[in-house]
């Protein structure tokens, strides 16, 4: 068994050195492997201690890669951090950090790029369909009413 736990612990250093992951994550890799909880869990807090697992650097990436690669809402990171085990006062303090201009300018991008491409010719369902868009990209209503208000479509 000790072998085993060696093994493990060494595979998930690794895999932690390529990229980031967060502790819940890990968990489900070592799930698999044949190590008691007790074993799994020092292996997360050993992780940890040495600076391989950090879920608010995770949460910190996860926010700058779907925010700016993705364009994704707050909401919709919210939803996934939280999905993803993310504490709710990491995932508020790491969305605080997030830049409101940088999200009105990628949401002002992906909602002209939507228009271009709606065949709706009548302007109050092409505003309805531009709004669905962007609450499915996890935008908050005013912040999409407030670009299409000053954003001529």
């Amino acid at each position: 068994m000790k072998d085993e736990y060696s093994a493990a612990l060494a595979a998930m250093m690794t895999l932690c050195s390529k990229r980031e992951y967060c502790s819940k994550n890990i968990e489900r890799k070592l799930a698999v492997r044949d190590l008691t909880p007790e074993q799994r869990r020092k292996i997360i807090v050993q992780l940890q201690k040495e600076k391989f697992l950090d879920d608010g650097r995770y949460a910190t990436f996860f926010v700058n890669d779907k925010s700016k690669i993705s364009g994704w809402g707050r909401r919709k990171i919210a939803y996934a951090l939280a999905a993803k085990g993310i504490s709710r006062d990491l995932i508020e303090s790491v969305l605080e950090g997030m830049d409101s201009e940088s999200a009105a300018m990628t949401l002002e991008k992906l909602l002209k790029a939507k228009n271009r491409s709606l065949k709706e010719s009548d302007p109050v369902k092409r505003r309805e369909k531009l709004i669905r868009y962007a609450l499915g990209r996890g935008f908050d209503y005013a912040e999409i009413l407030e670009v299409l208000k000053r954003t001529v479509l």
